[in-house]
């Protein structure tokens, strides 16, 4: 008897692990089938030659295998996030894009990370990259006078800083390239600069 496919639906990975198991129970159940994909009864013995026709085993295999990659990812990301430093990026600003973005991940798989202990890493990771400024962190961390929030405002307000200051060099350097190419075009190729006395070359 073939499945009905308007009660199945497709399989996209972990965010639609549980409903897509619950829809095959309820198929195989119409079926009078629920007890190939159950713990209710007996496992089969499997072995390489009837494996791929066990649908309990090809059922638990999907389940478990998802739940493998996901246990993976979010170990790939708690130790990235653990692990990551300012001086791998252009810019502290891509840094801190960076960051934030592990940070919430982190937190939406459930991982619970204490503020001091997410301060440390934070400052960790940034030290190398502004020494002087590290030191006045370390300060204000002994202190405790700086969480984890508070420290993300100052360095969001260097990295405008240093966004700002890269901008500035990047214009001064457009204005005198063009400057350049006009004393050029005002000579007519030719390179020597008129007297300002004598207006000869």
């Amino acid at each position: 008897m073939p499945f009905n496919a308007a009660t199945l639906i497709a399989l996209k990975g972990e965010n639609n692990l549980d409903a897509w198991a619950r829809a095959l129970k309820v198929e195989h159940a119409s079926q009078g089938l629920k007890l190939y994909v159950t713990k209710t009864i007996p496992e089969p013995k499997v072995d390489d030659k009837t494996k791929d026709k066990d649908e309990k085993y090809l059922f638990d295999f999907i389940r478990n295998s998802i739940s493998s990659v996901t246990n993976d990812a979010k170990s790939d990301v708690l130790d990235e996030y653990q692990t990551i430093k300012c001086s791998s990026f252009a810019t502290l600003e891509a840094f801190l894009m960076r960051w934030q973005t592990l940070r919430k991940r982190v937190k939406d798989v459930g991982y619970i990370i204490d503020d001091k202990v997410e301060l440390t890493n934070l400052f960790n990771a940034v030290k190398r990259s502004f020494p002087h400024e590290a030191m006045l962190w370390a300060a204000d961390m002994n202190k405790n006078e700086l969480t984890t929030m508070s420290f993300l405002a100052r360095l969001s307000t260097l990295a405008n800083t240093q966004k700002n200051y890269t901008n500035m060099v990047a214009a001064k350097l457009e204005v005198k390239t063009k400057e350049t190419k006009e004393i050029k075009t005002e000579s007519n190729g030719d390179e020597r600069v008129a007297c300002n006395v004598c207006g000869k070359k």
